[in-house]
């Protein structure tokens, strides 16, 4: 009975351990699942910020740098405001001011809207230096452009090896959470197994331990049998003690009344006897006397 409480009480803290092994698992296959998802939300978002880095760097090259609207609040494309802001200058304004004008049906040559300025071919003289001086500014401005677009160029593709980095990383990560996910996911298969053997051992235990209570209960029905026969047996010993010691009072009062009877009679066969004595002496004595006188 004790190797059973002591085996039970062994699958009771068997079972709390592989019920605190689940629980740790759990929480750890949740945590495992969240930074997953957590990472995977980084990578869209890297992803996201790659598209919409190569949507402005595409925009940038066919709209001459228009500010994009995703990107104003980045502290890292600083450049790209600089540039939008650069072509909303007065000079910008005033070139297309003169494009305009220069555009308009008056027989001369203008700038075509290609982005490929020539000057006109029979320039007026009086506005040849002004001409000139606005041609140069607009160059240099396009050279400032092409610098600040080459700029962002390599800003972009920093940020881009930056995102493959990352990329990198999180992926390595990934695999490493995966591995070990695996490895306590083996670690759980293997407490399964370590369970049921313990619960199959346990199983047997209990098989042997019913069939030594079963005859454990035969010894005793036996043993209690037995009992019986031997409480039936002091029962009748009791019983014909008892008859024997009644009997023997009944014999004790009986041997002491025939003892009374036989010294009564004693005393009185005594009594006849020293009187026969009594007499036969009496008798000697006559007879003495009678032969004393024959004589």
């Amino acid at each position: 009975m004790h190797e059973i409480k002591h085996l039970g009480q062994q699958q009771i803290e068997s079972m709390e351990k592989v019920s605190i092994l689940r629980q740790e698992s759990e929480f750890k296959t949740e945590d495992l699942q969240q930074q997953l998802i957590k990472k995977q939300h980084e990578l869209d978002a890297l992803n996201q910020k790659m598209s919409e880095i190569q949507n402005a760097l595409v925009k940038g090259q066919i709209s001459a740098f228009q500010k994009p609207d995703h990107l104003s609040n980045d502290g890292s494309f600083g450049k790209v405001n600089h540039i939008t802001e650069n072509m909303s200058s007065p000079l910008n304004e005033d070139s297309s001011k003169h494009f305009a004008r220069r555009s308009e049906p008056s027989g001369k040559e203008g700038y075509p809207h290609n982005g490929q300025y020539k000057l006109p071919s029979k320039p007026v003289l009086g506005d040849s230096n002004s001409k000139e001086r606005e041609i140069t500014k607009i160059k240099s401005k396009a050279q400032q452009l092409d610098k600040d677009r080459q700029n962002l160029l390599i800003e972009m593709q920093s940020l881009l090896e930056a995102a493959a980095t990352d990329n990198l990383k999180l992926h390595e990560e990934l695999e490493g959470r995966s591995q070990e996910l695996t490895q306590l996911n083996s670690d759980l298969e293997q407490s399964k197994q370590e369970q049921a053997e313990l619960l199959e051992e346990t199983n047997a235990l209990y098989h042997q331990a019913d069939l030594s209570l079963g005859k454990l209960k035969m010894m005793l029905k036996e043993k209690e049998q037995q009992l019986i026969n031997v409480t039936s047996s002091l029962e009748q010993a009791r019983a014909t003690q008892v008859r024997l010691a009644k009997e023997r009072d009944e014999s004790l009062k009986l041997a002491t009344e025939r003892e009374a009877v036989y010294n009564s009679l004693i005393s009185s066969n005594s009594f006849q006897v020293q009187s026969m004595k009594e007499i036969l002496n009496s008798s000697i004595e006559e007879k003495q006397n009678l032969e004393k006188k024959l004589k």
